[in-house]
């Protein structure tokens, strides 16, 4: 599990980087992130800080920076359920932030920050509901095609595969720990978003 997020993160860097670059990036890192003091808000008990405060600086004309020789080492999960939780809680947490902060998700007034939300954050938190749908559409599709029947046949293997090395020793090490990984990660997408639209702190409406 730590050597499959530890992959994902170099992954998550680096787009950071390339977004970055071109003055969109739309969250900080929950470890080490700095904001400028005036910009600081005290934030709601159900907001993520690393995307909270980035997303209010976006508002006020701010952009947020990635700054490469910033170092931080951080302990990630070890095994799937503390990935999963912790992945459910982050999501939750993130995406009910981003619907309070939904204007920014206009391209005709925000442009950059539009697309970076768009692009890093909302299409990656909706793919396993966009995968669902390609299974039933593909489903569909394969009993008058050739290709959507291999296509979706692919589809079902990858995640029949994910689901059988859970828990053996195989999915401990080498490639064959990123299906499963894949696999926690998109369900703990879905949760989260789902919970987020129900979860709701004590002493709120």
């Amino acid at each position: 599990t730590s050597r499959s997020e530890g992959a994902y993160w170099r992954y998550e860097e680096t787009i950071r980087r390339w977004v970055s670059d071109l003055g969109t990036l739309v969250m900080g890192c929950g470890c080490i992130f700095v904001v400028r003091r005036e910009l600081f808000q005290e934030l709601r008990v159900d907001e993520g800080e690393d995307f909270a405060l980035p997303l209010r600086a976006a508002r006020l004309g701010y952009r947020t920076k990635y700054v490469r020789d910033a170092v931080v080492y951080e302990r990630v999960a070890e095994t799937p359920d503390g990935l999963f939780r912790t992945k459910v809680r982050i999501i939750s947490k993130d995406f009910k932030t981003l619907l309070r902060y939904y204007d920014l998700l206009n391209p005709f007034r925000h442009r950059g920050v539009a697309m970076g939300l768009w692009c890093h954050k909302l299409l990656r938190w909706t793919t396993p509901f966009l995968l669902s749908l390609l299974l039933i559409a593909g489903g569909i599709l394969a009993m008058g095609s050739t290709f959507w029947f291999l296509a979706t046949l692919l589809q079902v293997l990858f995640c029949v595969f994910a689901l059988l090395i859970r828990g053996s020793h195989s999915s401990n090490s080498g490639w064959w720990a990123f299906p499963y990984h894949f696999f926690v990660i998109q369900s703990a997408a879905a949760l989260g978003m789902i919970r987020s639209c129900s979860y709701s702190p004590r002493g709120e409406g």
